[in-house]
């Protein structure tokens, strides 16, 4: 499990009517969740930038804040307030930068379905995710904290285990179902040979490659605590295909996957997955970044 010792949660609240939306009251409840489960501070953040200008609080404002301490601080979590003149995607990412948390959770935009499609986890949720060095978790409006299918999209790196060990963590934490998806390879060299071969042959050659990513898979869930089996799911088509189809199917109330830099252009891209899935997930999302990860605020 990652060891999360500092959260960070953006929360927004409405300048004058002191109203908190329910994306960024999602947020919060997620993130005192996590925060007493583990035993970690809690740190919310409110940015009073707004379309190119500051927005003072009101004082129903800084009132609504100060409830957010105190129900944290009656959950038994140690709980600070940062109210901010930066950009909140760039305060955000900044303190992660500087060590001031270990989890950003941020609510996604209450928006979705068809005029949503691509778009759909909103601004600061997107730049969050593409530039901050920690894991990040976008949390749906409206979700229910305590997961019940936990969908874990995994390769076989380094940052495929800590997906696995997180997404047990939290399937043991909530007694949910985790499912496992991975997109496994044909190689170029069987793909060229595929007109020179019968479709039998051709055929048990895929098959062995799906035996032996199972293998893989399963070795990697004989590392992590379960109470409960994972169910897995295999796939031929492209990461970004395999991971749409089996949300699509499960509809897992939490997607946790990981976020990759592109050679030479760190921090600056999510990785080709990664772009290409989650402006179209609806789901909460939960994106682990390698170790090597680097922000590009300076």
């Amino acid at each position: 499990m990652l060891e999360i010792n500092k959260i960070l949660v953006g929360v927004e609240v409405k300048s004058r009517t002191g109203a908190i939306p329910i994306g960024s009251k999602t947020a919060f409840d997620q993130a005192c969740l996590m925060a007493r489960n583990t035993g970690a501070q809690l740190q919310v953040l409110h940015s009073l930038w707004r379309s190119d200008e500051l927005w003072p609080l009101s004082d129903k404002g800084h009132a609504a804040l100060n409830e957010l301490r105190d129900e944290a601080a009656g959950m038994g979590v140690a709980t600070s307030l940062d109210i901010t003149e930066e950009r909140a995607w760039m305060a955000l990412c900044s303190k992660a930068k500087n060590g001031e948390a270990d989890l950003v959770v941020v609510g996604r935009r209450e928006k979705e379905g068809a005029e949503s499609k691509g778009r759909a986890l909103g601004a600061i949720a997107a730049k969050v995710l593409r530039s901050c060095c920690k894991p990040v978790w976008v949390v749906k409006a409206a979700d229910d904290p305590e997961h019940k299918l936990i969908l874990a999209a995994i390769d076989f790196t380094k940052v495929g285990s800590k997906i696995l060990e997180c997404a047990a963590y939290l399937a043991r934490r909530n007694g949910a179902a985790l499912h496992v998806v991975h997109a496994y390879r044909i190689p170029r060299e069987l793909r060229q040979q595929a007109s020179e071969l019968d479709q039998e042959e051709y055929d048990a050659r895929v098959e062995a490659l799906k035996a032996q990513a199972q293998s893989e898979v399963d070795d990697r869930l004989l590392r992590v605590e379960l109470t409960e089996r994972a169910k897995t799911h295999l796939s031929r088509k492209s990461p970004a295909e395999a991971i749409r189809e089996t949300v699509e199917h499960l509809q897992p109330d939490v997607v946790i996957m990981g976020s990759l830099s592109r050679t030479g252009r760190p921090g600056l891209q999510m990785g080709e997955t990664a772009e290409r899935v989650l402006g179209y997930l609806e789901c909460s999302v939960l994106a682990l970044k390698p170790d090597d990860f680097e922000c590009p605020l300076e």
